[in-house]
């Protein structure tokens, strides 16, 4: 999020929470539900690639939040994230379906975060103020 004058760092760390945090509470809330065998036969937790919405999540935020330097910066990351997924697989950690299925809820969690955030830090309307001029001070009221 840029401001007029300046990068509101709050703001973006406010985002990017709400965004990992959902994107870890829809994660690992699925995969002991779905209880998908990983294709090294390891465990039931393959499904969705908890590394891959995290990679994603962080792609996504990356983007989000400087695209208005440069698109290649976002493009690195989504990039990155693509290397990892890929790696997943290429590894036998998972299938194709939990990298991509973990892809969508990294998008999707960080759009949901971003809208979670910005109902949360919702700045209202300041409907009162006071200046000072010299010596006299003013009460200001909008109706």
């Amino acid at each position: 999020m840029m401001a007029q004058d300046k990068y509101d760092w709050g703001q973006a760390a406010v985002n990017a929470a709400a965004s990992f945090a959902i994107d870890a509470a829809v994660t690992y809330s699925l995969k002991p539900i779905i209880r998908s065998e990983r294709p090294d036969g390891s465990d039931h937790h393959s499904f969705p690639s908890g590394h891959t919405s995290l990679a994603f999540t962080g792609a996504s935020v990356l983007f989000k939040e400087t695209r208005h330097l440069s698109p290649w910066i976002g493009i690195a990351g989504y990039a990155a994230a693509t290397g990892i997924a890929i790696e997943r697989v290429h590894n036998s950690h998972h299938h194709w379906a939990d990298v991509l299925a973990g892809a969508g809820i990294g998008i999707l969690s960080t759009e949901a975060g971003y809208w979670l955030a910005s109902k949360i830090t919702k700045k209202k309307k300041q409907k009162y103020g006071i200046a000072f001029c010299g010596n006299t001070v003013s009460l200001l009221v909008a109706l």
